[in-house]
C-alpha cells in the first residue's frame, strides 16, 4: 500500500483555561475550537482546580485570570515556576493598569491581555506565547507608556519618547528585547516591510543610528522606571 507522504502533522498548543466566569470560558472555548493549532485540554474555575489541572495535564499554555474566588491568579502563576513546569502563562484581567501588569510580570507571566480583547486576539496571544514570545495587550502598552511619558523621566528623554506613536513604542520594546524585524513582525502580526518602516521611524525620532542605542535608551529610561 502506498503511503501518503503529503500528510502534515499539526502540533497543537495544549491549553488550559482558568476563569471563574462561565461565559468567559464558553466564549474562549468556542473561538479557540476554530483554531487547528490550539487544543483546549481542560478548564478550571478557581486556583485549587487550576493547580491540580496544571500538574495533571502539564499544558503548553495556561490562560489565567488574575482574579479567582479562592486565591489570586498571580499565586497560581508563581506555582508554575515552583512546580518546575514548562507551561507558559498568559494572564488575563479586566484591568490594564501599570501596577497590575507589573505584578503579573513579576509573578512570571509571559503575556498579558485585557479581558475585553477580541477572542481572536487572545488566540493569537496563546500561539505567540507558546512560540516563546512575550505578549502585551496594545491597550495595556498605551497605559504603561502614557504614565512613563507623563512623569518620572528626564525632560529630554520624555520629549523624545513623546514623538513615538503607539505602534512605534511597541516596536521599541521589541527592539530592546533583541528581536529581529521578522520576529517583531510575527509578534505584532504585521508584515516585515511595515516593521522595517516602524524601526526606521523609531531610530529617526530618537536620533539613533544603531539598534543597540535604542535598546540602551529603553533600558535606561523605561525598564528602570517600572
Amino acid at each position: 500500500m502506498k503511503k501518503n507522504r503529503d500528510i502534515q502533522v499539526v502540533h497543537k498548543v495544549r491549553t488550559l483555561l482558568v476563569d471563574d466566569h462561565d461565559m468567559m470560558i464558553w466564549g474562549l472555548n468556542a473561538v479557540l475550537g476554530k483554531y487547528e493549532e490550539i487544543e483546549v485540554v481542560g478548564t478550571a474555575s478557581n486556583a485549587a482546580e487550576a493547580t491540580e489541572a496544571l500538574q495533571r495535564l502539564k499544558p503548553d499554555v495556561v490562560v489565567l485570570d488574575i482574579q479567582l474566588p479562592d486565591a489570586s491568579g498571580l499565586d497560581v502563576c508563581q506555582k508554575v515556576g515552583q512546580l518546575g513546569l514548562n507551561t507558559r502563562v498568559l494572564m488575563v484581567s479586566s484591568f490594564g493598569d501599570e501596577r497590575t501588569i507589573q505584578r503579573a510580570i513579576d509573578a512570571g507571566a509571559h503575556g498579558y491581555m485585557v479581558k475585553s480583547s477580541d477572542a481572536h486576539a487572545i488566540a493569537k496571544a496563546i500561539l505567540d506565547v507558546a512560540a516563546g514570545r512575550s505578549v502585551l495587550d496594545a491597550r495595556a502598552v498605551q497605559s504603561v507608556f502614557s504614565r512613563i511619558i507623563s512623569d518620572g523621566m528626564p525632560l529630554s528623554a520624555r520629549e523624545r519618547m513623546a514623538r513615538l506613536t503607539e505602534a512605534e513604542l511597541e516596536t521599541l520594546a521589541h527592539i530592546a528585547d533583541g528581536k529581529t524585524n521578522r520576529e517583531i513582525a510575527e509578534a505584532l502580526g504585521l508584515c516585515e516591510k511595515t516593521v522595517k518602516n516602524y524601526v526606521s521611524h523609531v531610530m529617526d525620532k530618537l536620533d539613533f543610528n544603531r539598534r543597540s542605542q535604542a535598546a540602551a535608551f529603553y533600558a535606561e529610561h523605561v525598564l528602570k522606571k517600572k
